[in-house]
C-alpha cells in the first residue's frame, strides 16, 4: 500500500499536471479572443455601414444630379423660346393675311 508521503507526491504531481493543462487551454482561449477581435476589426475595415453607403452614394450622385437640374432648367428656356417664337410667328401670319 501507498505510504501518506507517496500520495501526497502523486496528487502534487496530478495538480501540476492539470495546472499545466489549464494554463494550455486558457492561453490558447485568450489567443483565440485576441484573433477574434482582429477579426472583427478587419471586418469593420472592410465593409461599409449603410449610413456611409448612403453619404457616399449621394455624395458620388450630388453633380450628376446638379446637371440634370441645370440641363431641365435649359431645356425649359429652349422649350419656352422656341414656343415664343412659334406664337409671333402666328401672329405676323395673321396680320399678313389680314392686311
Amino acid at each position: 500500500m501507498l505510504d501518506i508521503n507517496a500520495l501526497i507526491a502523486l496528487l502534487m504531481l496530478l495538480a501540476v499536471v492539470f495546472g499545466g493543462i489549464m494554463k494550455i487551454l486558457w492561453v490558447k482561449v485568450n489567443g483565440l479572443d485576441q484573433r477574434l477581435s482582429d477579426e472583427r476589426v478587419k471586418s469593420a475595415e472592410r465593409f461599409v455601414t449603410v449610413d456611409e453607403l448612403d453619404r457616399r452614394l449621394e455624395q458620388s450622385l450630388k453633380p450628376v444630379t446638379n446637371r440634370l437640374d441645370h440641363m431641365e432648367v435649359q431645356n425649359d428656356r429652349i422649350l419656352q423660346l422656341l414656343m415664343n417664337q412659334a406664337e409671333g410667328r402666328g401672329a405676323h401670319r395673321e396680320v399678313a393675311s389680314n392686311g
